[in-house]
């Protein structure tokens, strides 16, 4: 297999719905092989201002049935707010996104980082942060303000690949209720996006492109579909490839979410795709839960869906 590189994977058909793509598609491209059946699980940046053409393209044109919303509480209310300062339209009410979503999509909210994970953060605090953080929360009329104090002394510090790591140790309830989506049929095809579709979102591709190919640290490729992936090594470009292209998809607005991630305590690198997170991904995936069907097996996805998300994904032999 040639080296895959960014240049290869599909740009976004859309202005406004940023970094969308079909990973299936995406990943034969790489990989130069029919590994995975295409028209069935996207991935993109977030889709709610879109407008209704765009929004009615994803139920009409890729027949998307499904869509995961992986962001957070304080991201919906972050978003609603700056939705309220815009001029509303006869369609919307100031505090809702400008169009709705077709009513064939269903729509599941599953904050990523959820509970636990904010626990984790908390606790790495030092007594004095937590207790402005706290007094923060309780007095600001901004949503972001106590973010931005975990942002700046926790997760700065932690980078991408340490909150990712970190999002896998402690958000296995929510990573199982995504996983429950994925193994039925009848809700593909599924679009799985965050904000900027490239850490949290590349986080279940990775977990479901790994499951699919079967593969450990030192494993090889099961060999399903045409040209399978033979080993890790090629793995990891195909990944890497998909993930580092995020960076050139959301160009366009690239200052407005350096001015978000800024606004809760983070630095601009947070807003690229640093070369090296797939690998330490799947590093850490092997090398703490001992490779992906142990580490689903231990939050909760049962094999038989392990088994679906494989039968629906993968191209037959």
């Amino acid at each position: 297999m040639a080296d895959p590189s960014i240049e290869q994977v599909p740009k976004s058909p859309f202005t406004s719905i940023l970094n969308f793509r079909d990973v299936g598609e995406t990943v034969n491209i790489l990989s130069g092989s029919d590994i995975l059946k295409p028209n069935l699980f996207y991935r993109s940046a977030r889709p709610d201002t879109a407008p209704s053409s765009e929004k009615e393209s994803l139920a009409n044109k890729y027949h998307i049935r499904t869509i995961i919303d992986l962001r957070s509480t304080t991201e919906h209310a972050s978003q609603a707010q700056r939705q309220s300062q815009l001029p509303s339209s006869p369609s919307s009410s100031p505090n809702q996104p400008t169009t709705p979503f077709p009513p064939s999509i269903t729509r599941h909210e599953i904050s990523l980082n959820g509970s636990a994970f904010t626990r984790a953060l908390l606790w790495k605090l030092r007594w004095s942060s937590l207790g402005r953080l706290i007094w923060t929360h309780y007095t600001s009329p901004e949503p972001t303000a106590a973010i931005e104090i975990i942002g700046r002394e926790v997760m700065a510090p932690r980078g991408l690949l340490g909150l990712g790591c970190d999002t896998l140790t402690y958000s296995g309830g929510e990573i199982r209720r995504v996983f429950e989506i994925l193994g039925r049929r009848d809700d593909y095809p599924v679009l799985v996006h965050c904000t900027q579709g490239k850490d949290r979102t590349g986080l279940i591709v990775i977990l479901v492109l790994l499951l699919c190919f079967g593969l450990g640290r030192e494993g090889e490729g099961n060999g399903k579909g045409k040209g399978g992936l033979g080993g890790m090594e090629e793995v990891e470009k195909v990944l890497d490839a998909d993930y580092r292209a995020s960076e050139r998809e959301l160009q366009p607005e690239m200052e407005e979410r350096l001015k978000e991630i800024r606004g809760i305590g983070l630095g601009g690198s947070f807003a690229g795709c640093p070369e090296g997170f797939m690998a330490g991904i799947m590093k850490f995936l092997e090398v703490r839960f001992g490779g992906v069907e142990k580490y689903l097996d231990g939050v909760g996805v049962k094999k038989e869906k392990r088994d679906n998300v494989r039968e629906i994904m993968m191209v037959s032999e």
